[in-house]
């Protein structure tokens, strides 16, 4: 049960890192007026810095997706978004957020495009990590330091490796 498991969760984790190189949207274009502050975007430089974000659902509330939080972004269930976290992102189920200069913390998956700092759960993926994931599977493709039962760096020269891994 246990080998079952975690090939499951190194399948799913592989299985992200893939669909997020197939299905990177563009940035949506830099609007060249001044947007009410409700829908600004941190996309045309002009969206403030929350020091609390939560997040119900990805997407729930309609801000939270764009979010620049520096401090606490908090979910219930999923937290995601294309926004930045500046320090602790905390879900119940899984961290999503693809700019992170924090931690990452989820009992089931954290997935980041860039982090800076820590990311711990089952599964963790990231395309470029500077910092240290833990966990049972680790992915990036860049670099990071990697501590768990599968660790897999792609840009490496030993790509895989078992308990610990690193590449810079």
């Amino acid at each position: 049960m246990k080998i079952l498991m975690t090939v499951f969760v190194l399948t799913f984790a592989l299985i992200s890192v893939q669909a997020q190189q197939q299905t990177a949207t563009p940035a949506p274009a830099v609007k060249q007026t001044t947007a009410p502050a409700a829908q600004r975007t941190p996309v045309d430089g002009t969206a403030d810095w929350d020091f609390f974000g939560f997040v119900l659902f990805p997407g729930v509330p309609s801000n939270a997706e764009w979010s620049r939080v520096y401090g606490i972004k908090l979910s219930p269930t999923v937290s995601a978004g294309y926004g930045i976290v500046g320090g602790l992102e905390l879900a119940a189920a899984a961290c999503m957020t693809e700019n992170v200069d924090g931690v990452q913390l989820a009992p089931l998956f954290n997935s980041a495009k860039d982090i800076d700092g820590f990311q711990a759960s089952i599964a963790n993926v990231a395309e470029k990590m500077t910092g240290i994931q833990l966990g049972i599977v680790n992915v990036s493709e860049k670099s990071g330091i990697q501590i768990g039962v599968v660790n897999y760096i792609k840009d490496s020269p030993v790509p895989f490796m078992p308990i610990i891994n690193f590449y810079y």
